[in-house]
């Protein structure tokens, strides 16, 4: 994990100013090894057993039961 200071940090362009050692002991600049991509979806992603999930809260109203409750929601 790594950390800078906003100003270090600002664009692609600053990955060329962050540095990792390679196995000869030299350092290489970071952007030697990764590319950036704008990519747009969820920040987070929910899931049970490999499938998306959401969370679900019931309350079933007066008179029905849990299991009347669960047979709705399935």
């Amino acid at each position: 994990m790594m950390q800078a200071a906003p100003r270090y940090r600002l664009d692609e362009a600053s990955l060329d100013h962050a540095f990792v050692r390679i196995a000869n002991g030299d350092m290489a600049p970071l952007s030697q090894f990764v590319s950036l991509k704008r990519v747009y979806g969820a920040e987070t992603l929910s899931r049970f057993n490999m499938y998306n999930s959401i969370a679900v809260s019931v309350m079933p109203a007066d008179g029905y039961s849990t299991g009347d409750a669960l047979k709705a929601v399935k």
